[in-house]
């Protein structure tokens, strides 16, 4: 449902049915897989049906995630036309990484963004980003380990090491393989949910210099949400349709 809500809010902004978005969510367990990926290549799905972890294929690229309760996840949502996007999506992309890596350093933390789709913690990822552009709009989100199950994450992404069949020749996009941090851990102290959303807050807002203003779901967005979810995201066909 969480990403099922992500499409929808991207294309009701993108049709101008719904304003330009900040998004604050989280999941219970489930694994993320970009939208170019094989779950099979990714995930060990054995460790994933024992622990009863659903696998759930997002619109946008990028690699596997693991989510639960434990982090925290950002999503941008602008029209494509947004002054922000007029230097094309990657700029949108690397600003939003800059934005989280500046909020974070506010929290204490010595970050870096050595790349578009990563934040770390020294030689560890702390935020891992994906983007789209579809639907007449950009979306760019990301996820923060706060108090993650560091344990069950390399359980269910970290063993698999399965390849693709010499025969197939199809290219799928791969996850990086990289340690991994949370925020409690990095800052060795216990932090609010509401302290991390609160300074991601600010931080976006003075990079638009707006207030952001909280909403509920547009009426377009709930109808849209209920399609999505029932005829796409909740299927094995999508989730699972570059399985052999």
């Amino acid at each position: 449902m969480n990403v099922a809500l992500e499409e929808a809010i991207m294309t009701c902004v993108g049709s101008e049915v719904a304003p330009c978005t900040l998004r604050f969510w989280r999941n219970l367990r489930a694994v993320v897989i970009g939208s170019f990926q094989s779950s099979d290549l990714e995930v060990d799905l054995d460790a994933c049906e024992t622990e009863n972890i659903p696998v759930i294929r997002r619109v946008s690229g990028g690699g596997a995630v693991y989510h639960d309760e434990g982090n925290l996840n950002y999503s941008l949502f602008l029209l494509k036309s947004h002054p922000l996007a007029f230097k094309g999506f990657q700029n949108v992309f690397n600003v939003v990484g800059s934005v989280v890596t500046e909020a974070l350093r506010a929290l204490g933390l010595d970050v870096e963004h050595p790349s578009q789709n990563t934040i770390t913690v020294g030689d560890r990822k702390i935020s891992g980003l994906a983007g789209a552009v579809k639907h007449g709009a950009i979306l760019v989100h990301g996820s923060l380990l706060i108090h993650s199950n560091l344990s069950r994450l390399s359980n269910v992404l970290g063993l698999n090491r399965m390849r693709s069949p010499a025969n197939d020749r199809r290219a799928f996009t791969r996850s990086q393989k990289m340690d991994v941090i949370n925020l409690e851990e990095a800052l060795d102290h216990e932090v609010s949910l509401n302290d991390v959303k609160g300074i991601l807050l600010t931080a976006f807002e003075d990079l638009f210099s707006v207030k952001f203003l909280p909403r509920g779901l547009t009426e377009s967005e709930e109808r849209l949400l209920r399609t999505l979810y029932t005829a796409k995201y909740r299927l094995k066909k999508w989730n699972f349709k570059y399985s052999p």
